[in-house]
């Protein structure tokens, strides 16, 4: 989030100059992280599962079953934490004035 600050205030500024609202512009940003939130839980999901089956059927030689509910609200808990960051951070770009921002390009 921080590393792409800058690019994303272009991004905003260049969006409110051709007349994107606030709104418009948020919805954007929440809909690339819902995305980036999606792709990690389904990796987390992948990865956890994959060692979690390792270690309980191959090491401690225990049957494989899983709290399918537990790991999915833990799943959507991750999701909305890092979609719930990258609005936040996405907040003070949203606050950069156009003609200031073009100055410094």
């Amino acid at each position: 989030i921080a590393a792409s600050r800058q690019a994303r205030i272009y991004d905003s500024v260049i969006l409110k100059t051709l007349g994107a609202t606030r709104r418009q512009i948020l919805s954007a940003q929440a809909l690339e992280y819902g995305l980036l939130a999606a792709l990690l839980a389904l990796v987390a999901l992948a990865l956890g599962l994959t060692a979690a089956w390792y270690v309980i059927t191959q090491i401690f030689s225990f049957s494989w079953a899983p709290d399918w509910p537990v790991v999915m609200l833990t799943l959507a808990g991750g999701a909305l934490l890092t979609l719930g960051l990258g609005i936040a951070g996405s907040l003070p770009v949203l606050a950069a004035r156009p003609a200031r921002a073009l100055r410094q390009l």
